[in-house]
């Protein structure tokens, strides 16, 4: 690392502060964070939501996010990036002491009534009482980004509410994170390729990998809500994956970088219907025991309460993290929560800690 680029990156890190949450927060139409900012330092998910200027550090969302670029590569250029991403301990299952804490966003008190299978009770607790070692070099390849979008809409589901009193419904609201997402993940490294899968009874491949943001940001404006069904068979959602990608190579993945990696982010929005494996899950576990295959999930849902299954669906879908690599969160009718956790998502899965090691603390400056 030369001086300049040292110099550069100790700036960042004393400069910078969280206002992506206030961005995002504006964006969404919640106006109860205060628009003042004070100076803190703060390690952020990525460079990109940094722009240290005049002793302040501004996020200006995906409007204006070219000025950063040119710092956000340099200080993303090196191995072992200090900008580490935090994030939000979401929920932990009941029992645990891990990562995970099941903490509604509309403070509802959290129902007992679901519990944990045994199989999920045996890899949580494996994860929370194991180290997690990195099995690859911490570089930022390409990502090959694969979007699975739950698009079903079940009977009695809330709207979204913002600050000034308008509603949008659940798919509104992701597609208008995951539009931030692709502009923003597009403009960090613009080799980055996302496809597009849209899930109802079955999940449906419909945008090929490309480069382009907004090939897939116009796919997703045409999806519509559908009916609920009665099943959701994860079993084709990784077949469906497994036959449509190819993972590298690399005869030592521990020292070698791969040319790039695969990352799914499931988005699940239903809270009545536990997603299974009803044709087993050989390829699920083929592609998640692959160092170059990473699995995210995140999680909007109703309020939790004894006329659903939200605590049971999430503690599957904490389940499917069988190696502590996956981020898994949640997230009830909150656009704010919502937009900050597509931002959690944009740093690189090889360069994030754990989400066990995750905090939201604020430190500040010595």
């Amino acid at each position: 690392m030369t001086r300049i680029e040292a110099h550069l990156r100790r700036r960042a890190l004393n400069l910078c502060e969280p206002v992506l949450q206030h961005t995002l927060a504006a964006c969404s139409g919640d106006t109860s964070f205060p628009l003042h900012i004070t100076p803190l330092s703060f390690y952020f998910a990525s460079p990109i939501q940094v722009i240290a200027s005049a002793g302040w550090s501004w996020c200006l969302g995906s409007a204006a996010l070219g000025s950063v670029y040119k710092a956000a590569s340099l200080l993303n250029s090196s191995q072992g990036n200090p900008l580490q991403r935090p994030g939000p301990l979401s929920w932990r299952p009941r029992g645990q002491d891990s990562s995970r804490c099941f903490r509604m966003s509309e403070e509802v008190e959290v129902l007992s009534g679901n519990t944990l299978s045994e199989d999920v009770e045996k890899v949580v607790e494996k994860i929370s009482n194991t180290t997690v070692e990195f099995r690859v070099p911490r570089v930022n390849c390409p990502e090959h980004i694969i979007l699975v979008v739950d698009v079903c809409h079940e009977v009695g589901n809330t709207p979204y509410r913002l600050a000034d009193g308008s509603k949008f419904s659940a798919l509104y609201m992701v597609k208008r994170a995951l539009t931030l997402f692709l502009q923003n993940k597009h403009a960090i490294d613009a080799r980055h390729k996302f496809a597009l899968v849209l899930l109802h009874n079955i999940p449906v491949w419909i945008s090929d990998f490309t480069s382009d943001p907004q090939k897939i940001i116009s796919d997703l404006e045409l999806a519509e809500e559908r009916p609920a069904t009665t099943h959701c068979d994860l079993s084709l959602v990784f077949e469906l994956i497994a036959h449509q990608i190819s993972l590298p190579k690399c005869s030592n993945p521990s020292v070698v970088p791969p040319p790039y990696m695969y990352r799914t982010i499931l988005i699940y929005g239903r809270s009545h219907c536990l997603p299974q494996f009803l044709h087993g899950k050989e390829l699920f576990s083929h592609l998640i025991q692959s160092p170059h295959f990473v699995l995210d999930v995140l999680y909007t849902h109703e309020s939790p309460s004894d006329n659903n299954k939200c605590e049971g669906i999430f503690d599957l879908l904490c389940g499917l993290d069988e190696g502590g690599w996956s981020y898994v969160l949640e997230v009830s009718r909150n656009a704010t929560k919502l937009h900050n956790y597509f931002g959690t998502l944009l740093a690189h899965p090889f360069q994030r800690p754990v989400q066990k090691d995750l905090s939201y603390t604020l430190v500040p400056k010595d």
